[in-house]
């Protein structure tokens, strides 16, 4: 975050729930497509990715 911010990035910390780091990025996954979609200006229909029984 403070090397972002040094750089005027705009970071944000997201929580995301009671995860380690790997099940962090697991659950981001979906956050952070969408953000790079948005980013990039790509206008492709979203897959779900993910774990049906996490909601995902």
């Amino acid at each position: 975050m403070a090397e972002a911010r040094s750089r005027e990035g705009a970071a944000e910390l997201v929580t995301l729930g009671p995860y380690d780091h790997n099940d962090t990025v697991f659950h981001a996954a979906p956050q952070i497509r969408t953000w790079f979609d948005q980013v990039s200006g790509a206008s492709r229909p979203q897959r779900r990715i993910g774990c049906p029984s996490a909601g995902l």
